[in-house]
């Protein structure tokens, strides 16, 4: 995402007023990306240091499916990791991608790539099922 507005990139949004019974609460997508109604792509960064939340990987998961339950559609879930401090930008598009989620499988990158090489890998293979 292009930042248009660094002051208001940085507002927190407090979300714990949504919070619902038995601790369900809201979550957020780091990257969201379609393209052409037919390819999907969820992302989320984490500092080298931090776990996945299981609520989130789980939501994240079936957002995956529900998108690509779909005829003609694919989607895929990914954690990338980063290493900056919280005061510098975190360049996405060089982030490694660490792990990722398809057609119920998750699959651990130990080599990984960026998150650059990952979507576009993605988008080729799914856009090749197409023409």
């Amino acid at each position: 995402m292009l930042i248009r507005s660094r002051e208001n990139m940085r507002q927190i949004k407090d979300l714990t007023g949504l919070q619902m019974a038995h601790g369900i609460r809201p979550t957020d997508i780091d990257l969201f990306l379609e393209i052409d109604n037919r390819i999907f792509v969820i992302g989320e960064m984490k500092h080298v240091r931090a776990k996945h939340q299981y609520g989130q990987t789980l939501a994240l998961q079936r957002l995956c499916d529900a998108l690509a339950a779909n005829p003609g559609k694919s989607a895929v879930v990914f954690w990338a990791q980063h290493n900056e401090p919280p005061n510098k930008d975190i360049d996405v598009a060089s982030c490694l991608v660490t792990e990722s989620y398809n057609h119920g499988v998750i699959t651990e990158h130990t080599n990984p790539i960026t998150v650059r090489e990952f979507i576009e890998t993605f988008k080729r293979l799914h856009t090749e099922e197409f023409f």
